[in-house]
């Protein structure tokens, strides 16, 4: 074994060369693999980045490694290692000499960003493809014959897919000034409130004849005393309170004795109607709706009007929470309410917009021989049709028959969850037991235009998607989930948090009658729309405003005291029979209250207003504040600290 002194070479520029050209020889002379050391010398050769300190490289190479060498024996000269390790110290130092003085200029930071997120990638990918179930065949096959590949289905990547290219701009199709009143006019418009309010009077004259004494209670309904209470009662969440706690000013405040009374408010909501009565026994035999139908499609049509969607909308249903007679409630035990009145609605995701709603009246809604869930879906997105946007509803509408007939009619792309029953489905793809399945593994299917995938999240549980918006399997790095459940999971909740924020300010009353019901909603719906289309117009009036617009709340409560303030106004603060106490009530509300005097007037010689009659006990003192005479008796006087 030869040994090497390795003090002589600690001054000496390139170590390297020297060693390359004596180790050669004597390596061969103990007896070592010739093409093993030219390959070695070849791949030394070839390295190279930039320049480095060789003292610095040498000083930690030959270094002492006597606790890890057994053969090391110490010399006179200074510390010896044996061959094999100094043949593997050499190589490292050659290889980051020889790298370092080729390329004078050091790596940068994106390469070597790249080099280790491609190492990440790589051992995600590994990881990923273990979870990914791969069937031994290259097509499996539904109960109808149905065929799926289980691989990607190869497409024309020269030409881009026109599904998804949405040209148009979400937002309110017209521009106005960002008013609550002006924004709620364009969906409760004055021909809905002209109907109600007809058809209400007319109900007020047919009761109105049961009343002995006619007085301000029976009178006529116009359109802001009844619209604006209800307002305030969503945005003070008083609308479970009863009517005589709502009108109590301990409870509640003045706000709705200054509008109207107890009993005036229970007349009202007893003489509301939305349609002709003697005609209404005809239109129910064409449609359970009746009642309350021509307002109902006149809002419907005012959403679709004012407002352009965004991409991705969202097929869902409401539940209307009711637990009087009808004759189409349902019962949903999922839903928080359970009973009550289903409404199918499309929503627009980014801004939980409805823009087209349906009704559900039990059986015989759909058309015969037609499947009531395509009825109801091809109704919703009738509006959308041609424009590419993407549907995301859940299992209850889903079919691949659907699916298709929304991609290549209606040019709409759509994902959501499918039933296991489905007969296209094959049995493998819905079986949890199949290849011994672990937790989060993925099967994928496909299709024409249709990609399917089987994810199971839990031991006992297995979900299954299908989508026409995508068109391969790709999952997601981070979380380990595919693209299409990600997708599915941030686009089905639009008309779930429509209904929470109309149960959170709502203007819902208890009630028997289930078109005042479906009024409620509609003024719930109005009122989150029109919310929708201020903030919209605020912001594109003042882009680069630093200004706040309204909050909800404040929204709702200007939009009652633009609605209640003009009837106030004109009709009952002007009532000349009105009660002193209620007409100062009223100013105060609205802010037109007169100051007044501390002090005491004078004026001509009158009895006093609090003292008895039989007194008869002159004044001329009256008081400033309500005009009536007081004696001495009843004058208060004051020091000004207690005042």
């Amino acid at each position: 074994m030869c040994q090497i002194n390795i003090y002589k070479f600690l001054n000496l520029g390139k170590v390297i060369k020297i060693i390359k050209k004596q180790l050669f020889s004597q390596i061969m002379a103990a007896g070592t693999d010739e093409e093993r050391i030219r390959r070695m010398l070849h791949e030394l050769d070839e390295g190279g980045e930039s320049d480095a300190d060789e003292e610095d490289i040498l000083e930690g190479i030959f270094s002492d490694n006597s606790d890890d060498d057994p053969d090391f024996q110490p010399s006179n000269e200074g510390q010896i290692i044996d061959e094999a390790t100094k043949i593997q110290h050499i190589e490292q130092a050659y290889q980051q000499t020889e790298k370092q003085k080729r390329k004078k200029k050091r790596p940068r930071l994106e390469e070597s960003q790249s080099s280790s997120s491609s190492k990440v990638t790589d051992k995600v990918e590994s990881e990923i493809s273990k979870l990914r179930i791969v069937p031994p065949v290259e097509e499996l096959i539904g109960k109808k014959g149905f065929t799926w590949k289980t691989k990607e289905v190869g497409s024309n990547k020269g030409k881009t897919r026109d599904k998804n290219i949405v040209h148009v701009r979400p937002g309110p199709t017209q521009k106005i000034d960002p008013d609550p009143e002006k924004c709620f006019n364009l969906l409760l418009s004055d021909n809905i409130l002209d109907e109600i309010f007809l058809r209400t009077n007319e109900e007020i004259v047919r009761q109105r004849k049961n009343y002995k004494v006619v007085n301000a209670t029976l009178k006529d309904v116009c359109k802001e005393e009844l619209i604006g209470l209800s307002l305030l009662t969503a945005a003070l969440n008083n609308n479970h309170l009863s009517a005589e706690l709502l009108f109590d000013s301990k409870s509640s405040g003045d706000l709705y004795r200054a509008t109207m009374t107890a009993e005036r408010f229970l007349f009202l909501i007893n003489c509301i109607r939305f349609d002709d009565r003697e005609t209404r026994n005809e239109r129910r035999e064409e449609s359970k709706l009746a009642p309350i139908k021509n307002v109902w499609d006149l809002f419907v049509m005012n959403c679709a009007e004012n407002y352009q969607p965004s991409s991705f909308c969202t097929i869902d249903e409401q539940l209307v929470g009711f637990r009087g007679r009808c004759p189409f409630h349902v019962y949903m035990p999922k839903k928080p309410n359970q009973y009550g009145i289903k409404v199918l609605m499309i929503c627009d995701n980014d801004t939980k917009y409805m823009f087209n709603a349906i009704p559900y009246l039990g059986k015989g809604s759909s058309p015969e021989g037609v499947v009531s869930t395509h009825y109801f879906v091809e109704k919703l997105v009738e509006s959308l049709k041609g424009s590419h946007r993407n549907i995301t509803m859940d299992n209850w509408f889903v079919s691949i028959p659907l699916f298709e007939k929304l991609l290549k009619e209606y040019g709409l792309s759509a994902i959501g969850t499918i039933k296991k029953n489905k007969p296209e489905l094959p049995s493998e793809f819905v079986d949890i037991k199949y290849q011994n399945r672990n937790v989060d593994s993925l099967l994928f299917l496909f299709s024409d235009n249709l990609t399917a995938v089987s994810y199971k999240p839990e031991a006992n549980k297995l979900v299954t998607l299908i989508s026409t918006m995508h068109d391969d399997g790709t999952v997601d790095e981070k979380s380990k989930k595919p693209d299409i459940i990600l997708a599915y999971n941030e686009t089905k909740g639009a008309v779930d948090t429509l209904d929470q924020m109309c149960q959170h300010m709502s203007c819902s009353r208890k009630t028997r009658r289930w078109p005042l019901c479906l009024f409620y909603n509609i003024l719930n719906l109005s009122s989150v729309n029109s919310y929708v289309i201020y903030v919209h117009q605020f912001f594109r009036n003042s882009p680069n405003s630093k200004k706040v617009g309204l909050s909800r709340q404040e929204f709702l409560l200007h939009l009652h005291s633009q609605l209640k303030t003009l009837w106030i106004t004109r009709c009952r603060a002007e009532t000349p029979t009105l009660r002193r106490e209620l007409k100062t009530t009223i100013d105060k509300v609205l802010g037109t209250e007169e100051p007044h005097s501390e002090k005491a007037q004078k004026g001509e010689r009158k009895y006093c207003g609090l003292c008895h009659y039989r007194k008869r006990r002159f004044t001329t003192t009256y008081c400033s504040k309500c005009n009536k005479p007081i004696c001495g008796e009843h004058q208060v006087k004051m020091c000004p600290g207690c005042k």
